[in-house]
Protein backbone atom coordinates (compact mmCIF):
# COMPACT_ATOMS: atom_id res chain seq x y z
CA UNK A 1 0.00 0.00 0.00
CA UNK A 2 1.76 3.20 -0.90
CA UNK A 3 2.01 5.75 2.31
CA UNK A 4 0.05 8.84 2.11
CA UNK A 5 2.72 12.13 2.06
CA UNK A 6 2.22 14.53 5.22
CA UNK A 7 0.20 17.37 3.99
CA UNK A 8 -1.76 19.95 6.32
CA UNK A 9 -1.09 20.70 9.96
CA UNK A 10 -2.61 23.49 12.19
CA UNK A 11 -0.27 24.88 14.48
CA UNK A 12 -2.11 25.28 17.76
CA UNK A 13 -1.22 28.88 19.56
CA UNK A 14 -3.02 29.39 23.06
CA UNK A 15 -2.97 32.42 25.13
CA UNK A 16 -3.30 32.49 28.60
CA UNK A 17 -4.30 35.80 29.25
CA UNK A 18 -5.83 36.52 33.10
CA UNK A 19 -6.53 33.24 33.55
CA UNK A 20 -6.75 33.15 37.80
CA UNK A 21 -3.63 30.84 39.96
CA UNK A 22 -4.54 27.41 40.92
CA UNK A 23 -2.57 24.34 42.09
CA UNK A 24 -2.93 22.49 39.81
CA UNK A 25 -1.97 25.09 36.90
CA UNK A 26 0.99 25.91 38.48
CA UNK A 27 2.77 22.65 39.58
CA UNK A 28 1.90 21.45 36.49
CA UNK A 29 0.24 18.34 37.80
CA UNK A 30 -2.04 17.53 35.10
CA UNK A 31 -2.07 18.67 31.38
CA UNK A 32 -4.34 16.67 30.12
CA UNK A 33 -4.08 17.98 26.22
CA UNK A 34 -1.94 20.02 23.64
CA UNK A 35 -0.92 23.34 25.95
CA UNK A 36 1.87 26.09 25.14
CA UNK A 37 4.78 26.22 27.09
CA UNK A 38 8.37 26.45 26.98
CA UNK A 39 11.29 24.68 29.07
CA UNK A 40 14.81 24.05 28.58
CA UNK A 41 15.62 20.34 27.89
CA UNK A 42 17.32 18.75 30.49
CA UNK A 43 20.62 18.47 29.37
CA UNK A 44 20.62 21.79 27.43
CA UNK A 45 22.89 24.35 29.24
CA UNK A 46 20.64 27.72 30.56
CA UNK A 47 21.88 31.05 29.71
CA UNK A 48 23.71 33.85 31.74
CA UNK A 49 21.82 36.56 33.13
CA UNK A 50 21.63 39.23 30.08
CA UNK A 51 20.58 42.63 29.73
CA UNK A 52 20.16 43.42 25.93
CA UNK A 53 19.19 46.41 24.33
CA UNK A 54 17.56 47.45 20.83
CA UNK A 55 15.67 49.54 18.96
CA UNK A 56 12.31 50.22 19.90
CA UNK A 57 9.81 47.60 18.57
CA UNK A 58 6.34 46.09 19.74
CA UNK A 59 4.94 42.31 20.91
CA UNK A 60 2.02 41.50 23.06
CA UNK A 61 0.94 44.96 22.37
CA UNK A 62 3.38 46.89 24.22
CA UNK A 63 6.57 48.91 23.47
CA UNK A 64 10.42 47.75 24.71
CA UNK A 65 13.79 48.53 23.69
CA UNK A 66 15.35 46.61 26.74
CA UNK A 67 15.10 42.94 27.57
CA UNK A 68 16.67 41.58 31.37
CA UNK A 69 16.87 37.62 30.25
CA UNK A 70 17.68 35.28 34.02
CA UNK A 71 18.88 31.22 33.30
CA UNK A 72 16.82 28.77 34.41
CA UNK A 73 17.22 28.34 38.11
CA UNK A 74 17.76 32.12 38.67
CA UNK A 75 14.24 32.44 40.49
CA UNK A 76 11.51 29.92 41.90
CA UNK A 77 7.79 30.09 40.31
CA UNK A 78 6.86 33.52 41.23
CA UNK A 79 4.58 36.42 39.67
CA UNK A 80 6.10 39.10 38.85
CA UNK A 81 5.26 42.63 40.81
CA UNK A 82 7.23 45.07 39.98
CA UNK A 83 10.36 45.93 37.28
CA UNK A 84 12.74 49.01 38.08
CA UNK A 85 15.34 50.67 36.14
CA UNK A 86 17.65 52.05 37.84
CA UNK A 87 16.04 52.65 41.10
CA UNK A 88 13.14 54.05 39.07
CA UNK A 89 9.49 51.95 38.80
CA UNK A 90 8.52 50.78 34.92
CA UNK A 91 4.92 51.34 34.05
CA UNK A 92 4.61 48.25 31.50
CA UNK A 93 6.66 45.18 31.40
CA UNK A 94 6.32 41.92 29.46
CA UNK A 95 7.18 38.52 31.13
CA UNK A 96 8.02 35.28 28.72
CA UNK A 97 9.10 31.72 30.24
CA UNK A 98 10.96 30.71 27.15
CA UNK A 99 9.71 32.69 24.67
CA UNK A 100 5.72 32.11 25.85
CA UNK A 101 3.93 35.46 26.71
CA UNK A 102 2.50 35.12 29.77
CA UNK A 103 -0.50 37.59 30.76
CA UNK A 104 -0.32 37.30 34.58
CA UNK A 105 3.45 38.34 34.78
CA UNK A 106 3.86 34.60 36.12
CA UNK A 107 7.39 32.87 36.31
CA UNK A 108 7.21 29.13 35.95
CA UNK A 109 10.75 28.21 37.46
CA UNK A 110 11.79 25.91 35.15
CA UNK A 111 12.75 27.37 32.35
CA UNK A 112 14.81 30.77 31.40
CA UNK A 113 12.56 33.58 31.52
CA UNK A 114 12.51 37.27 30.58
CA UNK A 115 11.42 40.68 31.07
CA UNK A 116 11.29 43.46 28.64
CA UNK A 117 10.19 46.72 28.94
CA UNK A 118 10.84 50.61 27.39
CA UNK A 119 13.62 52.14 28.71
CA UNK A 120 14.19 54.89 26.51
CA UNK A 121 18.09 54.01 27.00
CA UNK A 122 21.07 56.02 25.84
CA UNK A 123 24.03 55.51 24.45
CA UNK A 124 26.92 54.15 26.64
CA UNK A 125 25.45 54.32 29.97
CA UNK A 126 25.08 51.74 33.02
CA UNK A 127 21.89 50.16 33.77
CA UNK A 128 20.73 47.90 35.99
CA UNK A 129 16.96 45.83 36.07
CA UNK A 130 15.98 44.88 39.05
CA UNK A 131 12.88 42.70 39.22
CA UNK A 132 10.53 42.00 42.13
CA UNK A 133 7.57 40.01 43.74
CA UNK A 134 6.40 37.04 45.58
CA UNK A 135 6.37 33.49 45.43
CA UNK A 136 3.02 31.42 45.23
CA UNK A 137 4.05 30.46 49.12
CA UNK A 138 4.02 34.26 49.81
CA UNK A 139 7.72 34.38 49.85
CA UNK A 140 9.46 37.65 48.45
CA UNK A 141 11.65 36.92 45.41
CA UNK A 142 13.83 39.22 43.90
CA UNK A 143 16.52 39.15 40.68
CA UNK A 144 18.53 41.77 39.21
CA UNK A 145 21.02 41.85 36.16
CA UNK A 146 22.96 45.21 35.13
CA UNK A 147 24.63 45.95 31.78
CA UNK A 148 26.17 48.91 29.87
CA UNK A 149 24.19 50.11 26.61
CA UNK A 150 26.28 50.50 23.02
CA UNK A 151 28.51 53.10 22.73
CA UNK A 152 27.88 54.07 19.46
CA UNK A 153 24.89 54.07 17.31
CA UNK A 154 25.07 50.60 14.45
CA UNK A 155 24.99 50.72 11.06
CA UNK A 156 24.49 47.16 10.32
CA UNK A 157 21.26 44.91 9.95
CA UNK A 158 20.67 42.25 12.10
CA UNK A 159 18.40 39.49 12.09
CA UNK A 160 16.36 37.36 14.66
CA UNK A 161 14.10 34.39 14.84
CA UNK A 162 10.30 34.06 16.66
CA UNK A 163 8.48 31.67 17.67
CA UNK A 164 4.10 32.36 16.48
CA UNK A 165 3.20 35.30 18.75
CA UNK A 166 -0.28 36.22 19.40
CA UNK A 167 0.22 39.15 16.58
CA UNK A 168 1.91 36.97 14.18
CA UNK A 169 1.18 33.30 14.43
CA UNK A 170 3.66 31.39 12.42
CA UNK A 171 7.19 30.93 12.78
CA UNK A 172 9.13 34.56 11.23
CA UNK A 173 12.44 36.38 10.93
CA UNK A 174 12.23 39.89 12.32
CA UNK A 175 15.42 41.69 10.13
CA UNK A 176 16.34 45.07 11.44
CA UNK A 177 18.01 47.89 9.78
CA UNK A 178 18.88 50.64 12.69
CA UNK A 179 17.43 54.38 12.48
CA UNK A 180 21.08 55.73 11.73
CA UNK A 181 20.93 53.31 8.38
CA UNK A 182 17.60 54.26 7.44
CA UNK A 183 17.26 56.09 4.12
CA UNK A 184 13.74 57.16 2.25
CA UNK A 185 13.64 53.72 0.34
CA UNK A 186 10.08 51.08 -1.00
CA UNK A 187 11.34 47.34 -0.34
CA UNK A 188 10.94 45.92 -3.05
CA UNK A 189 12.48 42.07 -2.76
CA UNK A 190 12.97 40.14 0.41
CA UNK A 191 14.96 36.52 -0.31
CA UNK A 192 15.67 34.16 2.86
CA UNK A 193 18.68 31.69 2.22
CA UNK A 194 18.60 32.96 -1.44
CA UNK A 195 14.68 32.37 -2.18
CA UNK A 196 12.41 35.32 -2.87
CA UNK A 197 9.47 35.17 -0.22
CA UNK A 198 6.73 37.26 -0.78
CA UNK A 199 4.91 36.77 2.50
CA UNK A 200 6.65 40.15 4.66
CA UNK A 201 5.56 43.27 6.57
CA UNK A 202 7.18 46.27 6.99
CA UNK A 203 7.53 48.20 9.72
CA UNK A 204 9.33 51.72 11.78
CA UNK A 205 9.35 52.23 15.24
CA UNK A 206 10.96 54.59 17.49
CA UNK A 207 10.67 57.86 18.99
CA UNK A 208 8.93 61.19 18.45
CA UNK A 209 8.88 64.33 19.33
CA UNK A 210 5.89 65.56 19.30
CA UNK A 211 3.69 68.95 21.25
CA UNK A 212 2.96 66.23 24.52
CA UNK A 213 7.11 65.68 24.29
CA UNK A 214 8.84 62.47 23.41
CA UNK A 215 6.41 59.76 22.47
CA UNK A 216 7.20 55.74 21.26
CA UNK A 217 5.87 55.03 17.67
CA UNK A 218 5.51 51.61 15.65
CA UNK A 219 3.64 52.44 12.43
CA UNK A 220 3.58 50.04 9.41
CA UNK A 221 3.34 50.93 6.12
CA UNK A 222 1.11 48.68 3.35
CA UNK A 223 2.91 50.40 0.70
CA UNK A 224 5.98 48.80 2.05
CA UNK A 225 7.99 52.55 2.57
CA UNK A 226 10.75 53.44 4.99
CA UNK A 227 12.07 56.81 5.84
CA UNK A 228 14.68 58.48 8.00
CA UNK A 229 13.99 58.98 11.73
CA UNK A 230 12.84 56.07 12.63
CA UNK A 231 14.40 52.08 12.90
CA UNK A 232 13.06 49.44 10.28
CA UNK A 233 11.82 46.30 10.91
CA UNK A 234 10.98 43.56 7.87
CA UNK A 235 9.06 40.54 9.36
CA UNK A 236 9.13 37.91 7.16
CA UNK A 237 8.00 34.46 7.37
CA UNK A 238 10.70 31.49 7.60
CA UNK A 239 10.24 28.21 9.38
CA UNK A 240 13.14 27.81 11.23
CA UNK A 241 14.13 24.79 12.42
CA UNK A 242 16.07 24.44 15.81
CA UNK A 243 19.36 25.90 15.75
CA UNK A 244 19.43 26.24 12.07
CA UNK A 245 21.38 29.19 10.31
CA UNK A 246 19.35 31.79 7.62
CA UNK A 247 20.31 34.90 5.70
CA UNK A 248 17.91 37.13 5.22
CA UNK A 249 18.62 40.00 2.43
CA UNK A 250 16.30 42.72 2.22
CA UNK A 251 16.59 45.40 -1.03
CA UNK A 252 15.56 48.79 -1.33
CA UNK A 253 15.13 51.54 -4.35
CA UNK A 254 15.78 54.63 -3.06
CA UNK A 255 16.34 57.48 -5.11
CA UNK A 256 19.75 57.11 -6.11
CA UNK A 257 19.57 53.28 -7.05
CA UNK A 258 18.60 50.05 -5.67
CA UNK A 259 20.16 49.58 -2.09
CA UNK A 260 20.68 45.86 0.11
CA UNK A 261 21.31 44.83 3.49
CA UNK A 262 21.63 41.27 4.26
CA UNK A 263 22.24 39.48 8.10
CA UNK A 264 22.78 36.35 8.93
CA UNK A 265 21.57 34.28 12.40
CA UNK A 266 21.19 31.14 14.28
CA UNK A 267 17.72 30.57 15.37
CA UNK A 268 16.92 28.94 18.75
CA UNK A 269 17.78 25.51 20.01
CA UNK A 270 13.90 24.90 21.15
CA UNK A 271 10.57 25.77 19.54
CA UNK A 272 11.36 25.53 16.06
CA UNK A 273 8.75 24.43 12.58
CA UNK A 274 6.99 21.10 13.88
CA UNK A 275 7.98 19.06 10.78
CA UNK A 276 9.76 20.08 7.62
CA UNK A 277 8.44 17.05 5.58
CA UNK A 278 4.66 18.83 6.00
CA UNK A 279 4.68 21.77 3.58
CA UNK A 280 1.53 23.23 4.85
CA UNK A 281 0.22 24.92 7.48
CA UNK A 282 -2.66 26.56 9.11
CA UNK A 283 -2.60 28.70 12.56
CA UNK A 284 -5.10 28.87 15.12
CA UNK A 285 -5.19 31.61 18.30
CA UNK A 286 -7.07 30.79 21.16
CA UNK A 287 -7.75 33.13 23.95
CA UNK A 288 -8.80 32.93 27.63
CA UNK A 289 -10.36 36.39 28.58
CA UNK A 290 -12.58 35.26 31.22
CA UNK A 291 -10.60 34.16 33.98
CA UNK A 292 -11.45 30.25 33.71
CA UNK A 293 -8.87 27.40 33.43
CA UNK A 294 -9.54 25.30 30.58
CA UNK A 295 -8.76 21.55 30.71
CA UNK A 296 -9.82 19.24 27.67
CA UNK A 297 -11.48 22.06 26.61
CA UNK A 298 -13.32 20.73 22.74
CA UNK A 299 -12.73 23.39 20.04
CA UNK A 300 -14.97 23.30 16.71
CA UNK A 301 -12.96 25.03 13.93
CA UNK A 302 -13.27 25.62 10.30
CA UNK A 303 -11.00 26.39 7.76
CA UNK A 304 -10.71 26.28 4.15
CA UNK A 305 -7.63 25.49 2.08
CA UNK A 306 -6.65 25.23 -1.79
CA UNK A 307 -8.53 22.51 -2.60
CA UNK A 308 -4.95 20.86 -4.36
CA UNK A 309 -3.11 20.72 -1.18
CA UNK A 310 -5.22 18.32 0.60
CA UNK A 311 -6.73 14.82 -0.94
CA UNK A 312 -8.13 13.20 2.73
CA UNK A 313 -8.07 15.31 4.96
CA UNK A 314 -9.15 12.43 7.60
CA UNK A 315 -5.68 10.98 7.27
CA UNK A 316 -3.94 14.50 6.29
CA UNK A 317 -4.26 16.97 8.86
CA UNK A 318 -2.54 16.70 12.20
CA UNK A 319 -3.39 19.30 15.22
CA UNK A 320 0.03 20.50 17.40
CA UNK A 321 1.07 22.66 19.56
CA UNK A 322 5.02 22.80 21.56
CA UNK A 323 4.64 22.02 24.97
CA UNK A 324 7.58 20.61 26.22
CA UNK A 325 6.02 20.22 29.39
CA UNK A 326 3.58 18.05 28.31
CA UNK A 327 4.40 14.04 29.14
CA UNK A 328 3.30 12.70 25.45
CA UNK A 329 5.35 16.08 24.05
CA UNK A 330 8.49 14.51 21.52
CA UNK A 331 11.90 15.48 21.58
CA UNK A 332 11.25 18.55 20.07
CA UNK A 333 8.31 19.80 22.08
CA UNK A 334 5.78 19.53 20.26
CA UNK A 335 2.58 17.08 20.83
CA UNK A 336 0.47 15.73 18.61
CA UNK A 337 -3.24 16.79 19.79
CA UNK A 338 -6.18 14.57 19.22
CA UNK A 339 -8.54 15.81 16.85
CA UNK A 340 -11.54 14.60 14.57
CA UNK A 341 -12.41 15.30 11.10
CA UNK A 342 -16.49 16.64 11.28
CA UNK A 343 -17.02 17.45 7.54
CA UNK A 344 -15.06 18.17 4.61
CA UNK A 345 -16.34 19.82 1.50
CA UNK A 346 -14.43 21.00 -1.96
CA UNK A 347 -16.04 24.16 -3.58
CA UNK A 348 -15.07 23.61 -7.39
CA UNK A 349 -18.08 25.03 -9.49
CA UNK A 350 -16.68 25.22 -13.45
CA UNK A 351 -19.22 28.47 -13.88
CA UNK A 352 -18.02 30.27 -11.43
CA UNK A 353 -14.38 29.78 -11.48
CA UNK A 354 -15.07 31.06 -15.41
CA UNK A 355 -15.76 34.10 -14.01
CA UNK A 356 -13.82 37.01 -15.73
CA UNK A 357 -13.90 40.27 -13.63
CA UNK A 358 -11.76 43.30 -14.39
CA UNK A 359 -10.75 46.38 -12.61
CA UNK A 360 -12.52 49.23 -13.07
CA UNK A 361 -10.33 52.09 -13.45
CA UNK A 362 -7.15 50.21 -14.85
CA UNK A 363 -8.16 47.31 -17.07
CA UNK A 364 -7.13 44.50 -15.40
CA UNK A 365 -8.06 41.27 -14.70
CA UNK A 366 -9.08 40.55 -11.36
CA UNK A 367 -8.32 36.66 -9.74
CA UNK A 368 -11.32 36.34 -7.40
CA UNK A 369 -11.75 32.61 -7.23
CA UNK A 370 -9.61 29.54 -6.29
CA UNK A 371 -11.15 25.30 -6.06
CA UNK A 372 -10.97 25.67 -1.93
CA UNK A 373 -12.18 22.98 0.55
CA UNK A 374 -13.47 23.34 4.10
CA UNK A 375 -12.91 21.88 6.89
CA UNK A 376 -14.79 21.11 10.03
CA UNK A 377 -13.61 19.57 12.84
CA UNK A 378 -13.24 19.08 16.59
CA UNK A 379 -10.26 18.67 19.08
CA UNK A 380 -9.40 19.16 22.76
CA UNK A 381 -7.19 22.04 23.88
CA UNK A 382 -6.14 23.21 27.38
CA UNK A 383 -5.51 27.06 28.04
CA UNK A 384 -3.95 27.72 31.71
Amino acid sequence: MKSLKPVLFILLFLSNLHTPRTPDADEGRHYGHARTAGCLAGDERAKEKELSFQSLSKKASRFYDMTATFPKGSAPEFEVEKVELNGEPVDEFIVENAGIFNGNHRVHGIEDFAVSFEGDWRLAKEYEVKVTGKSGQGEAVEVAVAGTSPKEESMAASVGFQQPTIEDPYHHANFSIPEAAVVSATVTKVMVDGEEHRNYRVFQSGYRETDKGREQVREEDYKLRIKPGLAAQILVACNWTNSSDHTVEVFLQTEEGEKSFKATGKAPGKGGYWNADWPYFISLTLHETVGMIRQGEPVIATIGVFADTITDPAKELRVVAYDPTHPEAGEDGYIVAPCQVISATTWNDKEVMALKDVDGETGEPIHRYDPTTTIELVFAADVL
